[in-house]
């Protein structure tokens, strides 16, 4: 069946037998035509190869050439121009070199510990929660004031408010851990020391509740409904002062630069100031900077 002056057929068989498969589906006259083709020679000429692969499209409807699927030698074929391939790039041999990898950070997505917190106040300009630098948790649930210890587990009720409608409204602690600050409804700013259980001077200047604290140093500034933040200088029997007016409605996030020389606040009037440090006396204090690019409150 190599000849190439006679091409051979299987003879058409009606079933088949138990050994043999039907051959009805084969495309045998493609077989023979393909083992034909490679014992012609090499020598044909371009009109002939290209009245071959017309033949081929006619009657096959494809080419043959490009209808395998394996190239055991030679080089592989180009891509035809204007191909493109639209299935993404699953591996690449590219390494990555090694400067260039990121570190990833794995980050629990369960707790580590759960606490329990009835009766904490559900209002966002309240600053109920402050963790200490001797990891110790201050926690304030409505009029009272409870402490985590994170390294023994032990819960302490450190306050408790002796009017019943009088609320915890922030809570704050010194860089140091010791003391703690709490800010309740009724306008007064408290200094608790840690280690004796015991309130050490009651501060009252605010004629509001005080939603937010900040420590630096020995300055404790405290924000309050009204819009007013108070300088406490926790040192002196006249702890109040300097007053910043910066704000018209409730100032519900304080917080102090690192170095101490600046103070971010932010009110429910979708205002953001940048105060400089005051050394205490009277005056009027503007903000150094003031963001009004806010939307809602900035805690």
């Amino acid at each position: 069946g190599k000849s190439g002056s006679k091409i051979q057929s299987t003879p058409t068989k009606a079933g088949g037998d138990r050994y043999i498969p039907n051959r009805s589906t084969m495309q045998m006259e493609m077989a023979n035509f393909l083992l034909t083709k490679e014992n012609d020679p090499a020598e044909e000429s371009p009109t002939k190869k290209e009245q071959q692969k017309a033949w081929a499209v006619n009657l096959n409807g494809f080419d043959v050439e490009e209808a395998k699927i394996l190239r055991l030698s030679g080089k592989p074929q180009n891509a035809p121009e204007g191909y493109q391939n639209n299935l993404k790039v699953l591996y690449s041999q590219k390494m990555t070199p090694g400067s260039s990898r990121k570190n990833s950070r794995y980050i629990p997505s369960m707790p580590d510990r759960i606490l329990d917190a009835p009766e904490i106040r559900n209002d966002y300009y309240l600053n109920l929660i402050d963790w200490s630098s001797q990891n110790f948790l201050a926690v304030a649930l409505d009029n009272s004031v409870y402490l985590w210890n994170h390294a023994s587990g032990e819960i302490i009720q450190l306050l408790q408010m002796e009017h019943p409608d009088v609320y915890i409204s922030s809570v704050s602690w010194i860089k140091e851990g010791n003391y703690l600050a709490v800010g309740t409804s009724s306008a007064e700013v408290q200094l608790w020391d840690i280690q004796q259980q015991k309130r050490l001077r009651n501060m009252t200047s605010h004629c509001a509740r005080v939603g937010t604290l900040s420590w630096n140093s020995y300055i404790l500034s405290s924000g309050a409904r009204t819009g007013h933040i108070h300088h406490h200088d926790v040192r002196v029997a006249e702890h109040h002062v300097a007053t910043l007016a910066g704000h018209t409605q409730e100032v519900c996030g304080l917080k102090w630069s690192l170095d101490g020389r600046y103070l971010a606040s932010g009110g429910n009037d979708n205002l953001v100031n940048v105060w400089p440090c005051t050394q205490g006396g009277g005056g009027d204090f503007a903000p150094v900077q003031t963001f009004t690019q806010h939307q809602g409150a900035v805690k």
